[in-house]
């Protein structure tokens, strides 16, 4: 079998899957935030979502809907329902999965497949949705899911979307609270570098930065970074154990690009607790659904 040669650039951020049980609460938190979060959408599997949209990616609040008929796994075929069923049952509420953009899911299958990382049909999937003028528009994407034996609670799929145009929408993108993008995933594992082979062929990229005994993947409009448990205590502030995080990897925050004054001084009008680590404004995991929510300054991410 000829080889496939690997992907022509390093796949971008698409966006995070954030699993909750109640996603009217999730978006009312997040709107409280200051983030625009865009109307309830359903599944064919009966998964609902509401959207948090930046420029080159955005934040996806799921949940699973009454009466969801959500197909099973089987051998080759991969049920994005069951997964968020499944998480929200095992782990509770926080980042589920991370997707990476693809501008073509079927040869992303097949480079998952030639490197080991997943063996399961490309999906594909429309949906109904509201346009920015309030009318009636469509959505369809492509999906190709990858797996590590070496991580159980987070879920890898590439995103293509075949008509982005009814998807970005700039009016959606201007947040009250600044923010305009996601700066880094951030997992949290025993021991990361077993890890990396997995997340370098999953994001396409050809080497990563040492980020203490982890390390540090870069994409056009963000990075993934997995790191020890005593890193991210340093890092945010966290003490002890978080659910677990130091048994298995899980995805345990995530840095959004904002100025970090503006943001404190809101949570202060709102009465919201946060904590300052560095030059970072913190929202912990028991307020934020399950993860930490960070504020970073930086620079913007880039057009893709």
């Amino acid at each position: 079998m000829t080889r496939l040669p690997p992907p022509k650039a390093i796949r971008p951020i698409d966006h995070v899957v954030l699993a909750v049980r109640d996603l009217d609460a999730a978006a009312a938190f997040y709107e409280r935030l200051g983030f625009l979060v865009g109307p309830r959408n359903r599944h064919p599997w009966g998964t609902e979502n509401r959207i948090i949209q930046f420029p080159t990616c955005f934040i996806e609040l799921i949940t699973v809907g009454e009466n969801a008929d959500i197909p099973p796994h089987r051998p080759g075929f991969f049920s994005f329902g069951a997964y968020v069923r499944d998480y929200l049952e095992r782990c509770g509420e926080g980042i589920a999965m991370l997707a990476m953009r693809s501008p073509n899911a079927d040869y992303d299958r097949k480079l998952f497949e030639q490197g080991e990382i997943g063996n399961f049909e490309t999906f594909r999937f429309e949906r109904p949705a509201v346009g920015p003028d309030g009318g009636p528009s469509s959505v369809a994407f492509s999906l190709t899911f990858a797996q590590s034996d070496k991580i159980r609670d987070a879920g890898f799929f590439v995103c293509q979307h075949h008509n982005p145009e009814n998807f970005w929408h700039a009016s959606r993108q201007q947040h009250p609270n600044g923010a305009i993008g996601i700066n880094a995933v951030i997992m949290v594992a025993k021991r990361p570098k077993p890890l990396e082979a997995f997340f370098r062929a999953f994001c396409g990229t050809p080497q990563a930065k040492p980020i203490g005994e982890g390390f540090g993947v870069g994409t056009p409009n963000g990075s993934v970074d997995i790191i020890t448990q005593s890193v991210f205590n340093a890092t945010f502030g966290v003490t002890g154990k978080l659910g677990g995080l130091s048994e298995s990897p899980r995805f345990a925050a995530l840095s959004i690009h904002s100025a970090p004054g503006p943001i404190a001084a809101h949570l202060d009008t709102i009465g919201m607790p946060y904590e300052i680590h560095g030059f970072r404004v913190v929202i912990p995991a028991k307020t934020a659904f399950g993860l930490s929510l960070v504020f970073s300054p930086s620079p913007p991410p880039k057009a893709i």
